[in-house]
């Protein structure tokens, strides 16, 4: 039109502006020219259109068709959707790409019906699809083999690959320019040659085995799938359908290809996925298993398994069948009245995984973690990690613990006691004694510092062991706050040393207050208590590192001597045997260490540190 005249360019914009205003002019193209239309909402697939005309091409009223949302895929031959399908995916992937195809449609009265179908994507600004407008033209006549030799533009341009041949010499007489183009041969060359040259069926006696049905009229058509062998020698995968025509001038095979190379590249795709994702499950010593739902009256009683990996079927050896389509009852009869069976029940209905331990009560003897999460559609995926030896040990560390507090019960009532009235007798000898016999006095003397002594370290133990095996509370704990705290208690103690303490940014972490105010507090009592001549100064910092908070304590004291670096945090460990000038049994430390351990952290003394004390500890980052 760049050449046409100002007249031409006048009448084409005039009949634009009716097309906008003039239902009748728009009625006239679609009931005069084209013999059907549709319009899809590719944003909302369950909104389409089709014209009257449409339907009445297949036999069908306007009124007769009453959910048109995808009605043209059951009318449409199913071999002749995947050409449909294909082409509309290359539609949507390239704008440039004109959408066209012959397909068939199975008239109301059981005919075919060959159908030219066009379409325009009308895509928005960002360039997504969001309509299909399409039309239809009547192609029967052209199939027909009174027109075979008018074979038209339409059938010759179309994407998919059509051959007819001769039903007796099974001779080419028509192929399309696409399968010209995909095989490499003219048109020429292949009137010379049959289907038994392109395919791997090289013996006519099983080609007619094949085709036989048809000519019988046993069948309408016959599909399968096979390959085609190109000039060059290139093979490529088809799907093949096959239909018979007679006419008055000859019969003839019409056959329509389709080539399914990326379909079989996704089906190795899918088996390949497939193959590796068997590998992994089996490799694994988690049972997994796939399940569903088991309704009854739209109610779920039991699960079904429908898919188990190898471990799985270790884990439930002693059932002895087959696992798939076994139901979960079946393996735990005590399974609808369990927590197992509630929270899959949640797991379906509200779609939120979960993760519960069940015991030898609920399945078989053993212990499991049991996992599960919904996938698609109403399927769930459920994971059985076996935590027998754990909990075995969880139980029998449990009883050790019970045992020790029994212990330390014993040891605060029991031999308390003893202690105290040897203390008592060593006094009353004292009394009798009276300075008379000074070596008796001194001995009961020395008698009642050790019994001091051993009270103050049964003490000191059941203080150890009321922090070992300690409940730990979790909340988030703000160090400088904890450190605040000690300042207080020690207020005493900082006064009268002139200590000085210095403290930095400290974290927020997750643990318990009481006990990370016992760490500062024995961490700076030692700073304040193994002083220097000059005033103590006691310096706690913090940095993040890799994940985690590390802590340090510096003071400018004596400082301990690395060789015990590891030694000084044993319970009842002193390097100092002056109890006047140092006082304590020697486990401040090791309370220390106990407290940081069990806060998932842990506690050093840094060597290289030659001024005074440097105590190091990490805690995990919240």
């Amino acid at each position: 039109m760049g050449n046409a005249p100002e007249s031409s360019l006048r009448l084409r914009d005039e009949l634009y502006r009716l097309m906008q205003t003039d239902e009748k002019a728009i009625d006239f193209l679609m009931n005069g020219v084209l013999d059907g239309v549709w319009y899809a909402d590719l944003e909302n697939p369950e909104h389409e259109w089709l014209s009257p005309r449409y339907k009445e091409l297949f036999g069908y009223a306007d009124d007769e068709i009453d959910n048109p949302i995808g009605w043209w895929r059951t009318a449409m031959f199913p071999e002749d959707v995947e050409i449909a399908d294909e082409n509309f995916r290359r539609a949507v992937a390239d704008p440039n790409y004109r959408y066209a195809h012959v397909v068939r449609f199975r008239h109301k009265d059981g005919r075919t019906i060959w159908v030219h179908c066009r379409g325009h994507l009308i895509r928005n600004a960002e360039g997504k699809p969001i309509r299909l407008l399409g039309c239809h033209v009547d192609a029967t006549r052209l199939m027909e083999m009174e027109q075979v030799d008018r074979f038209g533009t339409i059938i010759e341009n179309c994407i998919t690959e059509i051959y007819v041949f001769d039903a007796e010499t099974l001779n080419f007489l028509q192929v399309n320019s696409g399968a010209r183009q995909r095989l490499g041969y003219t048109m020429a060359e292949l009137k010379a040659m049959t289907p038994l040259d392109i395919k791997p069926i090289r013996k006519r006696s099983d080609f007619e085995l094949i085709i036989a049905p048809l000519r019988r009229g046993e069948v309408q058509s016959v599909s399968f799938e096979t390959f085609h062998i190109c000039k060059n020698g290139d093979t490529y995968p088809i799907a093949v359908h096959y239909e018979f025509s007679a006419s008055t001038s000859g019969s003839v095979f019409i056959a329509f290809i389709t080539d399914i190379s990326e379909k079989r590249a996704r089906e190795r795709e899918l088996e390949a996925t497939k193959e590796l994702n068997d590998v992994i499950l089996n490799s694994v010593s988690d049972g997994i298993a796939g399940l569903q739902p088991v309704l009854e009256d739209d109610q779920v009683v039991d699960y079904q398994i429908v898919a188990a990996n190898h471990a799985l079927r270790r884990q439930f050896h002693r059932f002895g069948g087959p696992l798939i389509g076994t139901r979960l009852t079946e393996i735990m009869p005590e399974f609808q009245h369990s927590v197992l069976f509630t929270r899959l029940k949640d797991v379906g209905e509200r779609g939120a995984g979960f993760a519960v331990e069940i015991g030898p009560s609920e399945i078989g003897l053993e212990w499991y973690l049991v996992r599960a999460m919904r996938t698609a559609a109403s399927g769930i995926t459920i994971t059985f990690i076996n935590i027998t030896d754990s909990k075995q040990r969880e139980i029998s560390l449990k009883k050790s613990n019970d045992a020790l507090r029994q212990f330390s019960g014993i040891v605060s009532h029991d031999l308390q006691a003893p202690l105290r009235h040897i203390s008592l007798f060593a006094e009353m000898l004292e009394g009798r004694l009276d300075g008379k016999d000074k070596e008796a006095v001194f001995i009961a003397g020395r008698i009642r510092e050790n019994i001091s002594r051993m009270q103050r370290m049964v003490t000191s133990l059941l203080d150890y062991t009321s922090v070992a095996y300690a409940q730990i509370r979790r909340d988030d704990v703000d160090l400088e706050s904890v450190v605040e705290e000690v300042r207080r208690l020690l207020e005493t103690d900082i006064a009268t040393t002139g200590a000085m303490i210095d403290v930095g940014v400290l974290p927020t972490v997750v643990g318990d207050r009481e006990l990370l105010v016992r760490l500062f507090q024995n961490l700076i009592s030692n700073a304040l208590k193994y002083r220097s001549k000059a005033p103590p100064i006691v310096r706690i910092d913090s940095r993040l590192s890799r994940g985690v908070w590390q802590v340090s304590v510096k003071d400018n004291g004596i400082g301990i001597d690395p060789r015990f670096s590891k030694r000084i945090f044993d319970v009842f460990t002193r390097l100092h045997r002056d109890e006047k000038t140092y006082p304590g049994m020697g486990i401040g430390l090791a309370l220390c260490k106990q407290i940081v351990e069990s806060h998932k952290g842990e506690i050093w003394l840094d060597a290289s540190n030659s001024d005074g004390a440097r105590f190091c500890f990490t805690f995990p980052a919240a």
